[in-house]
């Protein structure tokens, strides 16, 4: 995964590493953060914490940091394997590096293709996803069209609610500095990803129409939700109904179910 994010030219370096209960450690939140870890010369001890963080050639950087017991809760949540023989019982510490890298990977500015990269790494591909990335340009405008002429008047209303959204969303990035454009790589690619998915998929679940219809910014809040849960990608059209799944659950007030 690591080799997969150099790839992308705006990065650095990455890097994780385990905080031992004799290191000097601290850190601070905020926008003037700062992260210092010295380790202790000998008798470092038992593991505290990990973080991951990054640094962009542009002189950006951030951080995530976890204390051990927030690891072993993501791994019992999100692993299926956690308790029987798997690398989180083998090879604890690499696992949760990894994790940390995951979720501190959520806010770095990466390119569209190195997120995908970063996700085809960690997955086997079964079946051919339906997803944008596999569909010639042609072909979708031509479904889109069709679609758009074919779905009920509610459903037209949901459409026309998400483009005006996307569309904002669109100028405000343009009307920004390249700076700040830059940085919002990653919330740019989410957008671009939700609002094909919403104009190119033949049917849309009810209640997510519904819910986009009572709501003033529904690509702000899922954008939101994504950032919530480390585990939600937005590489594929199956990925983004786990998306839409997690945000109805949590409109219902439901426990997730989905991984």
């Amino acid at each position: 995964m690591i080799d997969l994010v150099y790839r992308n030219d705006n990065v650095q370096t990455i890097q994780a590493h385990i905080v031992r209960e004799n290191d000097h450690f601290e850190y601070e939140l905020g926008l003037e953060s700062k992260l210092r870890h010295i380790p202790a010369m000998e008798g470092r001890g038992e593991m505290m914490y990990v973080y991951a963080l990054f640094k962009l050639t542009n002189g950006g950087y951030g951080f995530e940091v976890l204390n051990k017991e927030a690891v072993i809760a993501h791994a019992e949540r999100y692993s299926p394997s956690y308790d029987g023989f798997s690398p989180w019982k083998t090879d604890f510490e690499s696992m949760a590096k990894k994790t940390a890298i995951k979720k501190v990977l959520k806010f770095a500015p990466l390119k569209t293709e190195c997120l995908r990269a970063i996700a085809s790494d960690e997955t086997i591909k079964s079946e051919l996803a339906e997803d944008m990335t596999e569909m010639k340009g042609d072909m979708l405008r031509r479904r889109a069209v069709l679609r758009r002429k074919e779905c009920g008047e509610k459903e037209q209303g949901f459409l026309r609610k998400v483009k005006r959204e996307h569309s904002l969303f669109k100028y405000q990035m343009l009307s920004g500095t390249n700076r700040e454009i830059y940085d919002s790589c990653n919330k740019i690619c989410f957008y671009e990803n939700l609002i094909e998915y919403f104009l190119y998929k033949e049917d849309i679940r009810e209640e997510i129409v519904e819910a986009g219809l009572q709501v003033e910014d529904l690509l702000d809040e899922l954008y939101h939700v994504y950032l919530k849960y480390e585990w939600l990608q937005i590489t594929s059209w199956e990925k983004i109904e786990e998306i839409l799944t997690v945000y109805v659950g949590e409109k219902k007030g439901g426990i997730l179910e989905v991984k």
